[in-house]
């Protein structure tokens, strides 16, 4: 016996269409519960996906500054008496930048 044919047997034709309302929603929301969770699957696959991809690379931008040049702007910064912003200057550099790489341990 089908859902609505029992409906109407048991509650009356008036009735009826409330309750084949309230199925179809509810077939509704499954229907989109079922593909949101579909949805959710293939971006979880995909990140995934992306980051094994992305293993072992250099991710950001390259470093501004040579390990030549480096040492030329520590041995600048020890011997001569130049601002630390006129030598950033000099290198095409912000002076954070300057501080920042003198500041990480020499290669």
């Amino acid at each position: 016996m089908c859902c609505s044919s029992f409906i109407e047997k048991h509650f009356g034709s008036e009735q009826r269409s409330a309750w084949v309302a309230i199925f179809h929603s509810r077939d509704k929301d499954r229907i989109f519960a079922s593909s949101a969770e579909f949805d959710r699957k293939l971006i979880r696959e995909r990140t995934i996906t992306g980051l094994t991809a992305a293993r072992g690379r250099k991710c950001g931008l390259p470093p501004k500054l040579s390990a030549k040049e480096i040492k030329t702007i520590r041995a600048l910064l020890k011997t001569v008496d130049i601002p630390a912003t006129e030598i950033a200057a000099r290198f095409g550099i912000a002076r954070s930048t300057l501080y920042r790489t003198i500041l990480k341990p020499a290669a």
